[in-house]
């Protein structure tokens, strides 16, 4: 009598032999051939493993990160300060300008040309000024300085003329003193200088192209002396004489 149960046995053991020879050789071939990528990995980059590489790279990828950071960092600084002395350099030269006009009118005053007579313009200083929420006219505020060219012994005496040279033909009437009134020629006598300021209110529509001085000597011996000077609208409107 056959006993099939025997050979089922002997076929299943060979079987399972087969598989776990299979096995370990694949096992064997895998960790293998991972020590050996290691190790050939290794030899090329000279003997540090690739996760230490990886991480060496890491660090230097978070520091040279940090060193950009710090170098825009400071350029923003340096931009900032660059301005900063840009602004203050303007600033003092406007300054020194301010006093240098201020110093050749404090000579010219203590020390006239001995050559020169009769009065001129010295200073012509027209400054616009904030109206609140009245939009239909500007405010500005002037200076005038009259200056004597002689020994200044006796006082010289005469008028001073507050005139303007507009854009297009319109009504000069229209510009007035802060109080609304007409603009009237001013009288002046000084022996060194005399200051005369005050304001002037503009309509809005009107365009002023030059604003013009004009210096009357009582005496009929001096001609009159007339200035003309460009309108600026929006910024200060200057002129110092010499």
């Amino acid at each position: 009598m056959k006993s099939p149960v025997v050979v089922l046995r002997r076929n299943w053991w060979q079987l399972l032999t087969y598989f776990s020879i299979a096995l370990a050789a694949l096992v064997i071939a895998f960790f293998g051939g991972y020590y050996k990528a290691e190790y050939d990995l290794g030899a090329i980059l000279g003997g540090v493993s690739a996760v230490e590489k990886i991480l060496a790279q890491q660090e230097t990828i978070q520091s040279l990160k940090k060193e950009k950071l710090k170098a825009q960092h400071d350029q923003k600084i340096e931009n900032q300060s660059t301005q900063l002395l840009e602004q203050q350099f303007a600033e003092l030269k406007l300054e020194i300008d301010h006093l240098k006009r201020d110093l050749a009118l404090y000579k010219s005053i203590v020390n006239p040309s001995k050559k020169d007579s009769g009065v001129y313009l010295k200073k012509l200083q027209i400054k616009p000024m904030t109206v609140g929420n009245d939009t239909e006219e500007k405010l500005y505020q002037y200076q005038i300085i009259l200056a004597q060219k002689s020994k200044q012994r006796s006082y010289t005496r005469g008028k001073v003329e507050l005139d303007f040279i507009l854009a297009k033909m319109t009504d000069k009437n229209r510009i007035v003193d802060d109080k609304g009134n007409s603009i009237k020629a001013r009288n002046y006598k000084f022996r060194y200088y005399q200051d005369i300021q005050g304001k002037i209110k503009v309509a809005k529509d009107i365009l002023i192209k030059q604003v013009k001085i004009v210096i009357k000597h009582s005496k009929q011996k001096y001609d009159n002396i007339e200035y003309l000077i460009d309108w600026q609208d929006l910024k200060e409107t200057s002129y110092v004489g010499k």
